[in-house]
């Protein structure tokens, strides 16, 4: 695993997993069924943290469960309401259309972080589609990055839950992964 400066902060801040979750396939597997690698500070954070619950606000899915759940589902379940709704929530495309929108995360509000798939999948843009709100620009970080301040309460982006001038961000920096088998993502 090649770790960030970023991804070795975050998991000093918040201890990963001891047998983190990310489903029975590959990565081979979700390559194939998505068509694509994925971007690797993703791949790094999954394998370190696996799928589960960021500050009781943020999911992610299970990237490699293939059985009709995780990432891969969410994904083809964001193409059909596209396919039905095109441009909802200000989305221009869904992947594999070109710079079309590959989701990753949810947010218990209905928020999605997505990458703009846009040439390499190391460089695809990282972007929260809030449910309520239009899309910001690019967040200019890596996803360890974004997480990382995000948990500390450092990043005021549209869509992301914030904290109250009186939360302390060391209790809210909190990781729940999902059990094996969970009906979860």
């Amino acid at each position: 695993m090649t770790e960030s400066r970023w991804l070795q902060e975050l998991a000093l801040y918040v201890p990963p997993p001891v047998e983190p979750w990310l489903g029975p396939a590959s990565w081979d597997d979700l390559y194939q069924a998505l068509g694509s690698t994925l971007p690797r500070d993703y791949v790094d954070l999954m394998t370190l943290y696996g799928a589960g619950h960021w500050g009781n606000w943020l999911r992610m899915y299970t990237p490699l469960r293939l059985d009709g759940q995780g990432l891969v589902e969410q994904w083809r379940q964001r193409q059909l309401a596209f396919e039905a709704y095109p441009g909802l929530g200000g989305v221009q495309a869904v992947w594999p259309e070109p710079g079309g929108d590959l989701p990753f995360a949810s947010t218990s509000d209905g928020d999605r972080l997505v990458w703009q798939c846009i040439g390499d999948p190391n460089d695809w843009p990282l972007l929260m589609r809030p449910r309520h709100a239009p899309t910001g620009p690019p967040l200019g970080a890596s996803l360890p990055e974004v997480l990382l301040l995000w948990l500390r309460g450092d990043l005021e982006v549209s869509g992301f839950a914030g904290l109250d001038e009186d939360e302390d961000p060391a209790e809210f920096a909190t990781f729940e992964p999902w059990p094996p088998g969970s009906h979860y993502y």
